[in-house]
This record gives C-alpha cells, structure tokens and sequence, in this order.
C-alpha cells in the first residue's frame, strides 16, 4: 500500500515556473505568493519589494501525461511594481472577477509607506490609505484582510487594528485598542488578520506575541475569544491566518515548524 501511494505522488510534477526575477541582491528570493479569488491571477512579492501579476495558464489542468518528460513552462509576470520598501503583507479584493475590471484590485503595506489599493490589470495605483497612530503620525501596516462584503480594510499594528473605508481614501475611521501596556488584551505587533466567511463583522487576529484572538466589529477590539495565548509555549509569532471553511482556522507561525488548525466550534469565550 505504501508502495502505491509513492507511486501515485510521485506521478505528479511542476507543469510551470518563474524563475528568480533579476535583482541586484544574490538572492531574490520570494517572500509570499497569492492566486486571486477567481483563479486568474498569481501575485507574488520577492526580496526585491517588487510585486510581480502572472496570468493563471489555462493549460495546466489538461498537460498529457505523455509529456511528462517535458521540462516545466515558464509563467511571465505581464505586470510589475515597486513598493519602495519591504512588502508586509497583500491582499486581492474578496470579488475579484477578471470579467469586471472595477473588481480586479488588490491591497499592499510596505515599510515606511502608506497602504496601496492597486489596479490588478495594470499595477497601476487606484488609492492610498493614511495610517495614523496614537501620536499622529503616519506608520505602516504589519497585516492586511478585507472584511468579508470588501467594503472596509482591516489592518494589523502593535496593539492596534485599524479599519478603513474603502471608499474613502486617506485616513483609518476606527481604531480598535486591543491592549494598554499594563493592562489586559492581546498584545505586540498584530502579524496576520482574515475575515470569517461565515459570520460576517468576526476577524481573527494572530500576534508576534504568540497570541490568537476573534473580534466582533461592534465591540471595536474587545475580544470575543482568546484561543491562543501562549507565552511560554514553544509555538512562534503569528504571521498567517486562513479560515477553512465555517470552523476551522488555520494559523502558520514564525520560527515554528507546525502548522495548527483551530476548531472554532470548541472555543470557550474570553
């Protein structure tokens, strides 16, 4: 049985590739890479802050199987822009349909700079949003996510989620504190943030601080559920939070080899 199941991985291979963009840098390496939620578009970021638009090919679904001795096809960015620093995070509009160019836009946040809603089409920049922190002065944003209708941008800081209109470009309409210094909350940099699909108004916030929380919009960083608050475990900062599906919540972790599900269905609240 085993020997079956090698064989049947086995059977498949790389159909396409990008190959390392060229770059001043010895190693270009890419820091994250996005399909966009109709399947057409592949966004990736290197080291380069360079953000790179590829075409889905169409073909990869239907590669004969006596071509399996063919090398992989090379997949050409049609569309490149420079950030001007480090890409924290990205995100594609939550109904992003290639047949509606209004649709096709996504979200970045870079060191030093505001975030940016781009043209998925072209690169181009559409609007900037202002992050303006407790002494009003502009930062940058280390996690981004759309709410789930993608009419605002939620956007991850140090003991703040900031929310912004998408229709109203420049500066955040809420801050949520989610802890002081001294008291109680989920606390350090805010590295990841996503919508629930199924209960629209409810985030999940992940810190560097090694803590998971659920937020409902209305209590505006009150939260509603602690999941993970671990200081002294040996589970890492949260970069990356995914909902699977209505109960499950995936999270990936910064020096960690483990990748965690959480069952939503079995959280207490806070």
């Amino acid at each position: 049985m085993a020997t079956a199941d090698v064989t049947e991985l086995a059977s498949f291979r790389c159909n396409f590739e990008a190959a390392e963009p060229a770059s001043q840098a010895w190693n270009n390496f890419p820091k994250g890479c996005k399909w966009s939620p109709d399947g057409s578009v592949i966004l990736s970021v290197h080291d380069d802050a360079v953000l790179r638009l590829y075409p889905a090919p169409d073909e990869a679904a239907s590669v004969e199987e006596d071509q399996s001795c063919a090398g992989p096809k090379p997949l050409i960015s049609y569309a490149q822009v420079a950030e001007g620093g480090p890409v924290a995070d990205f995100c594609f509009f939550p109904h992003f349909t290639w047949e509606f160019p209004g649709s096709c836009c996504f979200i970045t946040s870079s060191q030093d700079h505001p975030i940016h809603l781009r043209d998925a089409m072209t690169g181009a920049l559409r609007n900037t949003y202002r992050p303006y922190n407790q002494v009003d002065e502009v930062c940058h944003a280390s996690s981004l996510c759309f709410s789930l209708d993608g009419s605002k941008i939620l956007a991850g800081f140090s003991q703040y989620i900031r929310v912004f209109d998408l229709q109203r470009p420049g500066r955040q309409v809420q801050d949520w504190l989610l802890s002081t210094r001294k008291g109680k909350g989920q606390k350090g940099i805010i590295g990841a943030v996503a919508a629930s699909p199924a209960q629209p108004g409810v985030y999940a916030a992940g810190s560097y601080n090694r803590s998971i929380c659920l937020y409902d919009e209305r209590k505006r960083g009150k939260d509603a559920v602690r999941l993970a608050d671990h200081k002294d475990s040996s589970m890492g900062g949260v970069t990356q939070l995914l909902f699977a599906g209505e109960w499950l919540l995936l999270s990936g972790h910064r020096k960690d080899s483990w990748l965690r599900a959480w069952d939503l269905r079995m959280v207490g609240t806070g």
